[in-house]
This record gives C-alpha cells, sequence and structure tokens, in this order.
C-alpha cells in the first residue's frame, strides 16, 4: 500500500522479486494480481526485504499453464460430505444457501481438474479447522479482506494448503 516502503528494502530482494516476476511471468499490481511484494524485515533491526508472494490465483494461473484446473468448492456444515482419505467422494449442496460466514463453512473442497484427459485428478478436503489455523496467522484476521470476505479468503488458503502438500501435480 505505501510505496515508499520499496525504497527502503534492500536491493538484492528487490532483484530477487523482479528475477522471479520475470520467470514466472506471474506480477503484482492490478485488478487480480496473481502474486504480492510484501516488505519485510527478516529480524528487527534489520533493513526490510521484498518478500515475493504467489496467491491463489497465482497458483491457478500456474495449474492452467501445466493442464489443470482448480476449483475451491465452500462446504456449508448442513451439506451432505463423504470424505475417504482425505478425498472428497461425494458432495450434495444445498443450492438455495452457500456459506457467507466461517460459522456456516465446513471446510473447502479443492478440485484439480486434468484439463486434457477430463477428470479430477483430486478432490481434496480442507477442513474449517484447518482454515481457521491459517486465518489465525494472518496480521489483520479481525478486519480487512477476512472480515469481508472470510469465505473468499478461506478458498485461497485451502487452495494454497493444497499446493503446499503436494497434493496440485506442478513441476514448477
Amino acid at each position: 500500500r505505501d510505496s515508499s516502503a520499496l525504497v527502503r528494502c534492500t536491493d538484492l530482494s528487490l532483484a530477487n522479486a523482479i528475477a522471479l516476476s520475470a520467470q514466472t511471468r506471474l506480477y503484482p499490481g492490478g485488478p487480480h494480481p496473481t502474486v504480492y511484494l510484501v516488505p519485510q524485515a527478516p529480524r528487527k533491526g534489520d533493513a526490510p526485504e521484498l518478500q515475493w508472494r504467489i496467491n491463489h490465483r497465482g497458483i491457478a494461473v500456474l495449474a492452467y499453464r501445466a493442464g489443470f484446473g482448480i476449483r475451491a468448492v465452500p462446504v456449508r456444515t448442513d451439506d451432505f460430505l463423504r470424505v475417504s482419505l482425505g478425498e472428497v467422494v461425494e458432495h450434495v449442496a444445498s443450492v438455495d444457501h452457500y456459506p457467507e460466514h466461517l460459522e456456516d463453512l465446513g471446510g473447502i473442497a479443492v478440485c484439480v481438474h486434468d484439463l486434457e484427459r477430463g477428470r479430477d485428478v483430486i478432490r481434496a478436503w480442507v477442513p474449517r479447522v484447518v482454515i481457521e489455523r491459517r486465518r489465525a496467522l494472518s496480521h489483520q484476521q479481525d478486519s480487512g479482506p477476512w472480515a469481508q470476505w472470510p469465505v473468499e479468503m478461506a478458498q485461497g488458503a485451502a487452495i494454497r494448503y493444497v499446493m503446499a502438500r503436494g497434493m496440485l501435480p506442478l513441476d514448477s
């Protein structure tokens, strides 16, 4: 938000962020950024470094380039759901009630679809407790996007969770 904070970042971290964006063709800015640039000091008293952080949109772009589509489906607490070995086997949703609050959310089903073969590779289940743990690590858990768009933030957290555990078959 404060562009003057970029000036205080180390030259090396700035160069690294530029190089990562050039290598991945994922860029910050605009209405739908695929990465965020966050000035942050590694330790108190150190010069801030520019952190290049990929978001769920960036992960979706990389997945698409590799031939996969990603869908993050919010599941209400009162939806019928059958999970086996961490994968959603069956989900029957109430079409009239979209979960608008975290209290209504049972979790997120993240579907990774092989675009070439036309089938789902995985339907990973990310329960609300996992999302709540990730939300608790946020600096703005009770304000900002988590307060305004809790389900959408949960969808992004679930996609990053699936990516971090290697359930999304990406080589890059």
